[in-house]
């Protein structure tokens, strides 16, 4: 007697591997021969290059002056603040809801953000933005909102025009997650030489940053 042939179950298709979302890197930086030295506010504490910043603890957030513009009219620096938990992993979703949030808050006419973008540092995504901030008639209108300026006050610095012409300030920040928490680095500038300088250093505050409460 021959046996019929048995018949193999269908197989079942594999399920198609999800590939890792691939972002431009941010290069970690690193300061030949230039020590760290540590820096906090209470809140938290970073390692800074020491022979390249003043930090100023007076500030909040902690702030960190680049010594070579210490002495300047607009000195650039960097800032650094710990926002809420955040168990998520940033992508471009979360960035859309943070610009979309941005666009609502009073006084955003007068920031204009020319780079928006999920990036890779030290094999995680971060946000990094590129902004420019310039006073215009909305800002002015907001700043006597709040008191800190008064049409007197505007008239005898000459009017408005004298305000709308003052440079505009820009910035450079990186968003990261850090032990659990959104925490953002923010340098501002107003030389485009010492851009560079900003971010370079961010990368190091990144992976040496430690939360004091």
């Amino acid at each position: 007697q021959i046996s019929a042939p048995v018949e193999k179950p269908a197989e079942t298709p594999a399920a198609p591997v999800e590939e890792e979302p691939s972002y431009p890197v941010i290069e970690a930086a690193a300061f030949d021969g230039t020590s760290l030295a540590p820096a906090e506010d209470g809140t938290l504490r970073v390692a800074y290059p020491a022979d390249m910043y003043t930090p100023a603890p007076d500030f909040s957030p902690l702030t960190l002056w680049l010594n070579e513009t210490i002495d300047a009219e607009q000195s650039a620096n960097i800032n650094i603040q710990k926002s809420e938990a955040f168990p998520e992993t940033l992508n471009q979703e979360l960035l859309d809801e943070m610009l979309a949030a941005q666009k609502t808050v009073e006084g955003a006419e007068a920031l204009t953000i020319n780079v928006a973008e999920v990036r890779e540092l030290n094999g995680e995504p971060v946000f990094y933005l590129e902004n420019v901030t310039q006073i215009n008639d909305a800002v002015i209108d907001l700043m006597i909102a709040e008191g800190v300026l008064t049409e007197e006050m505007i008239e005898q610095a000459g009017g408005r025009e004298v305000f709308k012409a003052i440079p505009p300030t820009k910035s450079v920040a990186i968003y990261g997650i850090v032990d659990g928490y959104l925490t953002m680095y923010t340098g501002t500038y107003y030389d485009d030489a010492h851009k560079q300088t900003l971010i370079d250093t961010m990368t190091i505050l990144f992976a040496n940053t430690e939360f004091l409460s």
